[in-house]
């Protein structure tokens, strides 16, 4: 039985199958990495829904994850979608510049 307080949010799918299961079905605009890169190819990444819908609260905790990662791309990528979309907190950030991330 599922906590009433969780109704309503969707929660990110933790296994592969389900994953990729999402990608076919046509949601990959769930996923800020729907291929997948390096050791985990094929396997989407960095997931921004709620309620079926990209979410602010989503592309924050993507672009922090992505910043600790040292993913450049994927934190350029969730900033311009946040931009886009006009959530509060990506007022205050600034795009990054291309450059070399540190690993």
């Amino acid at each position: 039985m599922t906590c009433p307080c969780m109704k309503g949010l969707w929660r990110s799918p933790k296994r592969t199958a389900s994953r990729k299961r999402l990608v076919r079905e046509g949601r990959s605009m769930c996923f800020l990495d729907p291929k997948g890169t390096g050791k985990e190819k094929g396997r989407p990444r960095y997931f921004i829904c709620e309620d079926g819908l990209p979410s602010c609260k989503g592309l924050r905790a993507a672009r922090s994850r992505a910043i600790l990662q040292h993913e450049c791309k994927i934190e350029r990528k969730a900033i311009k979608l946040a931009k886009r979309m006009g959530c509060q907190w990506s007022k205050q950030s600034k795009v990054p510049r291309r450059r070399v991330c540190r690993k």
